[in-house]
């Protein structure tokens, strides 16, 4: 088991610090338990918004009978929090945007200036703020599940 690094905030990491920040990271991720999709997910969430110093991850998974993204597991921040308050932890596919364009042509999304996006939902450009995002799909065994969007 590799131990968490102590690298002073001054101090650009290394290349054999950053990938072992990465095993470090994974090693997590798949010691999490499988019994608890919530809990699992609210961890995978959190190691890997520690990872990518980001403000919000979300695991998305479709809820078929409403044909929409509800996020299942998350990280535990403030702008996580306002999402949750303003409603946009669900994404019904017919509003579009770019986690439904992900989960449904299955290909990964990225943009470092999303306030620019005419497809993005106002209410994640404006309500939250967000103005960069990147995100894959899910996919069990063939069948896209949802989408980790960061």
């Amino acid at each position: 088991m590799l131990s968490v690094l102590s690298v002073s905030p001054g101090r650009p990491k290394s290349e054999q610090e950053r990938r072992d920040e990465l095993l470090y990271a994974l090693e997590k991720i798949l010691e999490l338990p499988a019994a608890d999709l919530r809990a699992t997910l609210d961890r995978a969430s959190a190691l890997i918004g520690n990872l990518l110093h980001a403000e919000k991850v979300d695991s998305f998974l479709l809820e078929p009978q409403t044909q929409t993204l509800v996020a299942i597991g998350t990280s535990d921040t403030p702008m996580v929090r306002k999402q949750k308050s303003l409603g946009l932890d669900r994404l019904q596919l017919a509003n579009r945007g770019n986690v439904v364009k992900v989960f449904e042509t299955g290909q990964p999304g990225l943009s470092g200036h999303l306030e620019e996006d005419p497809e993005e939902l106002p209410g994640l450009k404006y309500g939250l703020g967000i103005r960069s995002y990147i995100a894959v799909p899910f996919e069990v065994e063939g069948v896209r599940r949802g989408v980790l969007e960061c």
